[in-house]
C-alpha cells in the first residue's frame, strides 16, 4: 500500500516535502499502533522504552522503502504515476 501511495503522492513533483511526509504518516501511524496496542495488552507493566523503538524502527523502514522506491523510479525500473 505505501509504495502505491508514495509513487500516486510524488508523481512528478520533486517537492521533498511530500516524500518526507508520506513516509512519516506511514510510519506514525504504524508506530503510533504498535505503542497503543503494547500499552492496552494485558501485561501488568509495560516498558515503554520497547515500544518507542519499534515506532522509531517503523518509521526508519518506511524511509528506507521510499529511498528504495525513489532510485526505482529514477533508474526506470519502476514508473510514477502520470497526472
Amino acid at each position: 500500500m505505501f509504495g502505491l501511495t508514495y509513487r500516486y503522492i510524488i508523481r512528478q513533483d520533486s517537492n521533498p516535502h511530500l516524500k518526507s511526509g508520506a513516509f512519516v504518516a506511514f510510519g506514525a501511524v504504524r508506530g503510533l499502533g504498535q505503542i497503543d496496542a503494547g500499552l492496552n495488552s494485558q501485561a501488568t507493566f509495560v516498558a515503554l522504552w520497547p515500544l518507542i523503538v519499534l515506532s522509531v524502527e517503523s518509521l526508519v523502514a518506511f524511509a528506507l522503502t521510499g529511498l528504495v522506491l525513489d532510485w526505482c523510479i529514477n533508474h526506470n525500473l519502476i514508473k510514477p504515476f502520470q497526472d
